[in-house]
């Protein structure tokens, strides 16, 4: 989780990934403690180790 507050902190938006949603769709939620949580009560109910489009993606949210 210190790498996912490292890419918060850097400017990243965290959010559904595009190979599940079709494009990269950021949370709502962008609070770094937030995120964190989120991630890691998805992580504890996924029930295995996460592949990359498991739990979350990070990206740039794109400039309306």
């Amino acid at each position: 989780m210190i790498i996912v507050r490292q890419l918060l902190n850097y400017g990243l938006k965290a959010g559904e990934s595009p190979y599940v949603a079709g494009d990269f769709v950021p949370w709502s939620l962008q609070e770094t403690d937030q995120v964190i949580q989120r991630i890691e009560t998805a992580w504890d109910e996924l029930g295995h180790e996460p592949n990359i489009w498991d739990l979350v993606w990070f990206g740039k949210a794109k400039q309306a």
